[in-house]
């Protein structure tokens, strides 16, 4: 797969949402094979999932760098998701999820951008109800 066809890929992901209501995701491209994807992610009830990825197409793990940050309509933390090199103690080291307001931090796999959005639509679908 060439990074053009990822890129590809995760905008199809996020168009093809019925939540999603906007997006300012970017691409840039860095060579044939990697790339980076940043912006957020706008969903029917005003809530945002910020995104960031730094992907290498030719490495085991892909993702060398992720965040999926969803932050509520007043700005506040409901969860992130993130591979930083902190937290060192979680048995998933280095990914992990905080959340909350208070940024509980959890052991975490370290999820696709379909699985997370997966769980933002779980999420408004509770609000919903």
């Amino acid at each position: 797969m060439r990074i053009d066809d990822y890129f590809s890929r995760i905008l199809g992901l996020v168009e093809d949402r019925s939540s999603v209501v906007a997006h300012s995701l970017r691409f840039d491209r860095r060579t044939d094979r990697t790339g980076f994807v940043r912006g957020e992610i706008v969903f029917s009830d005003e809530k945002t999932l910020h995104v960031r990825e730094f992907v290498d197409l030719d490495s085991e793990p892909r993702r060398l760098l992720y965040v999926y940050q969803f932050m509520g309509k007043d700005d506040s933390m409901l969860f992130r998701y993130d591979n930083s090199g902190h937290h060192k103690s979680i048995v998933t080291f280095p990914h992990h999820k905080h959340v909350g307001a208070d940024e509980t931090i959890e052991a975490s796999v370290a999820p696709e951008l379909d699985a997370v959005l997966d769980e933002v639509d779980e999420l408004l679908d509770l609000q919903a109800m």
